[in-house]
């Protein structure tokens, strides 16, 4: 099954929704896509921007049987590519709403690729940005841009949790679990909110993270046992002008169980960290002072 916008060189992916009891996708090669144009291998000889990747929303019953997606299948909304110094587009949005297994490895909504002219340098600002694939059971956010370079952002919000039997009932969360892998960049943006609490965050890959509350002087940052990113990946605070802090919400007989993990952190003002074990394995800087620790 795939989405397509009436033949046209350039396009979005489309939106495709299924309303279904059950979803069986098993065969090799079987998929769904919703990918931008001009496709990934579109042999077209002409300046073209690429169009976004699609919509994919599958929801399932689940009332008669459960889901099978086989390992050898592909669900995509791929952003278009740039052909002849165009700009590729940024990837879609696939959402699962049912009974899902997690599975990473055949899911995509990667940017789109600019075939930009090799005198132009400065190629990742005309890649697309990582699109974003929600697993509503577990809420489980991924953004993962599969290698490609960019300093396109993909746009994502915390809300509060208003459920008043849910453990994280009050706290403003973006997911329960957040994954970001290769070359995706992140941004935050809320306003007046004062706390931001990641249940699970996973980050690694040359990936970044920026932060931006508006409205606001200061941001907690909480998480339960671990906030742990590696060495690779880019924590950005610039956008909160005082002082930014990291602290457990782990009960006190939990506390000794804690660990930040952080890679390059960039902060505005002062960074507080709350943890029982530390280890710091990329810069820490305050742009304002010019001043870093290793």
């Amino acid at each position: 099954m795939t989405g397509t916008s009436n033949g046209q060189k350039t396009a979005g992916g489309g939106y495709i929704f299924l309303n279904l009891d059950q979803l069986i996708l098993s065969g090799t090669g079987e998929k769904i896509t919703a990918d931008g144009l001009p496709k990934w291998d579109s042999d077209i000889k002409m300046t073209l921007h690429g169009g976004s990747g699609g919509y994919i929303f599958i929801k399932t019953q689940n009332k008669y049987g459960e889901n099978e997606i086989g390992s050898k299948t592909l669900i995509q909304a791929r952003g278009g590519l740039g052909k002849l110094d165009g700009f590729a587009g940024a990837g879609g949005i696939i959402l699962f709403a049912g009974n899902f297994t997690q599975g990473f490895f055949n899911v995509n909504t990667q940017g789109g690729v600019a075939d930009m002219n090799e005198e132009i340098s400065d190629k990742e600002c005309a890649n697309g940005a990582a699109g974003t694939i929600y697993w509503e059971q577990p809420d489980q956010l991924l953004v993962d841009n599969q290698q490609v370079p960019t300093d396109k952002k993909t746009k994502i919000v915390a809300a509060r949790v208003t459920n008043k039997s849910d453990e994280y009932f009050g706290e403003n969360v973006i997911a329960r679990s957040i994954y970001a892998f290769n070359g995706a960049v992140l941004e935050v943006r809320n306003q007046y909110i004062t706390n931001i609490l990641f249940p699970t965050l996973v980050m690694h890959d040359q990936t970044t993270m920026i932060v931006k509350i508006f409205r606001v002087q200061t941001l907690e940052v909480r998480y339960r046992h671990n906030f742990a990113v590696s060495k690779e990946t880019t924590l950005d605070f610039t956008g909160i002008p005082g002082r930014v802090s990291f602290k457990s919400i782990s009960p006190e007989n939990e506390k000794h169980l804690t660990m930040i993990n952080l890679g390059r952190t960039i902060f505005s003002y002062h960074l507080m960290l709350e943890a029982n074990t530390l280890l710091i394995q990329g810069e820490t800087v305050d742009p304002t002072i010019r001043e870093h620790r290793d």
